[in-house]
């Protein structure tokens, strides 16, 4: 985005996906989340159904 055209004054600060997301942090070791630690339920599969 050219910034000069939207705000000729210079206050613009262009905004992105990490302005307004923080990676989630586990409050206990101050450490990012591992997503692929995390469990999971999977509802789909169950004594009846395994395909």
């Amino acid at each position: 985005m050219n910034t000069e055209l939207v705000d000729p004054f210079g206050l613009y600060e262009e905004e992105r996906f990490l302005t307004h997301y923080k990676t989630p942090v586990n409050a206990g070791a101050e450490e990012p989340v591992n997503r692929l630690r995390l469990p999971l339920l999977d509802r789909g599969w169950n004594d009846t159904t395994a395909d």
